[in-house]
């Protein structure tokens, strides 16, 4: 029985790294496209994306990226 509770834990943890390495190959890239785009929708979808992609892993990160996308809404008129 503590072989298999050992093996599941031990497997979760693999698990989990690979998800987590997967989730900030995909920040890095949302931030790439956040860089190079100038259409404001665009930017706060972009910008909407990172904020959740953040929310597990840096919770402060996303909140400021929830704050830039409140910003640029207003800029905008779309609130």
């Amino acid at each position: 029985m503590k072989k298999v509770i050992f093996l599941m834990s031990f497997l979760l943890v693999i698990v989990s790294c690979f998800s987590q390495k997967s989730q900030l190959k995909e920040i890095d890239s949302l931030k790439v496209l956040l860089n190079k785009t100038t259409v404001d929708t665009t930017k706060i979808d972009l910008l909407n994306r990172l904020s959740t992609a953040y929310y597990y892993i840096d919770s402060k990160k996303s909140l400021q990226y929830a704050k830039s996308i409140y910003s640029l809404s207003k800029k905008n008129k779309l609130h």
